[in-house]
């Protein structure tokens, strides 16, 4: 992931570029971020409107995402590992291992890597994550891991709050056979808590995880960027906990690593 729910090798890879290939992707930002050096820059999209929305456009190739990586593949030549590339693969490897260091620390309070650590510990191949807003869809980036035949939503264009419970019982009913998380964070949780009600009455077997810091930590970090005082981004604390199983959904509530 490139920008601000990113890993850091993608940003230093990206502000070096000459030539930016961007297949199916659609990245608001592109033109206000990107703009430290000149490079080319070439969109594959199935959806003609979406040529040069968010940055000039050097080329637009009108096609199949799969399709055009196939044929890219089909005419390419095989070459030796550039410098660029291998600094790039060191640049990976380098970000892991930091990954991987805080995925591993023992801390009370407990912090939300470690947290992510036991989700992948349980979580499985086929399993269907709901990621709500906030600080989760930069840890679940980074964090998460996901492949291939795995499925996960987010509400990446409105930061819509409150979609993780929703994502998650659409999830359960469309694949009641595989395992559905929803993550979330307390701000987000908090406005669709209510549905747990649902969850319980068509007795959807979905893992609810609420990451808590009183805090809506996504705009204070915005804030933060623009060097101005907090302003609206305190919430109260709320034991989710007695919450829940008042509505009948077993819970346990976890501070420690």
């Amino acid at each position: 992931m490139a920008n601000r729910a990113a890993s850091k090798p993608a940003n230093e890879i990206f502000g070096v570029a000459d030539l930016v290939i961007a297949i199916g992707a659609d990245f608001p930002f592109a033109n206000l971020v990107y703009r430290t050096h000149p490079f080319k820059f070439v969109q594959i999209d199935a959806d003609k409107t979406e040529f040069g929305r968010h940055h000039f456009l050097d080329l637009g190739v009108w096609s199949d995402a799969t399709y055009f990586v196939q044929k890219a593949i089909e005419r390419s030549q095989a070459v030796a590992p550039s410098p660029f590339f291998k600094a790039a693969v060191a640049d990976k490897k380098n970000w892991q291992a930091y990954l991987d260091k805080l995925s591993n620390k023992n801390t009370d309070p407990l912090e939300f890597e470690p947290l992510y650590k036991s989700i992948n510990e349980i979580s499985n191949d086929k399993s269907v994550f709901s990621i709500d807003v906030g600080d989760n869809i930069i840890n679940s980036f980074r964090f998460l891991n996901i492949g291939p035949k795995n499925k996960w939503v987010i509400s990446a264009l409105f930061a819509s709050m409150g979609t993780g419970i929703p994502g998650a019982i659409a999830a359960k009913l469309s694949y009641p056979d595989r395992q559905v998380f929803n993550i979330a964070g307390d701000g987000a949780f908090s406005m669709v808590m209510q549905d747990l009600l649902t969850e319980k009455k068509y007795h959807l077997p979905i893992i609810n995880i609420i990451t808590s810091n009183k805090t809506l930590n996504f705009i204070k970090s915005e804030q933060d960027d623009l060097k101005m005082n907090h302003s609206g981004i305190d919430l109260e604390d709320q034991d989710f906990e007695m919450i829940s199983k008042g509505m009948g959904v077993d819970a346990v509530t976890v501070s420690k690593s």
